[in-house]
Formats: structure tokens, C-alpha cells, sequence
């Protein structure tokens, strides 16, 4: 009997895409830049992008270097709190 068909299989999907999931994260990283760059976006709205984008690709795929991540997002949304409460 066949497999199921799994659409949201984010794994098989960037197999055939690119062929290996670390560098799937690694270009996605680099076109959402230019992307944020190009539009101008702010650095919150970019960095709540990319928070976004690594808890999806830790949950979906496992990404050691997500919590690097998680880590450094931590410490700005920290610094901009704080800011927030000295003006």
C-alpha cells in the first residue's frame, strides 16, 4: 500500500528544492535580508520576522542553531524594553 501524501512535509519539500535542509535555512536567511533590506523594514519587525522563521524551522526540522538564535532575539528584545523604561 502507497504512503500518504504529506503536503506540509517541510523536509521532503526542501529535499527536493535544494537537497539538504541546512542550506535551505541558510539561503532563506539570506533572501529574507535582502528582502528586509529592500523594503526598509524596521529592526523589530525583522527580528520578530526571523524569530518566527527559526521557531518554524526548529520545530519543523530540528535546527541546532535556532536557540543561538532565540538567544541573541532574547537579548535585543531585553535591550529594547529597557530602553523603553529609561525615556
Amino acid at each position: 500500500m502507497a504512503n500518504p501524501v504529506e503536503p506540509l512535509n517541510f523536509e521532503s519539500i526542501i529535499s527536493y528544492a535544494i537537497g539538504d535542509a541546512t542550506l535551505f535555512i541558510y539561503i532563506a536567511l539570506i533572501a529574507f535580508s535582502i528582502f528586509a533590506a529592500k523594503v526598509r523594514m524596521p529592526i523589530n519587525a525583522y527580528l520578530m520576522m526571523m524569530f518566527v522563521f527559526t521557531l518554524i524551522m526548529y520545530f519543523a526540522l530540528g535546527w541546532e542553531l535556532a536557540i543561538v538564535v532565540m538567544i541573541f532575539v532574547a537579548i535585543a528584545v531585553t535591550f529594547t524594553i529597557i530602553r523603553g523604561f529609561k525615556q
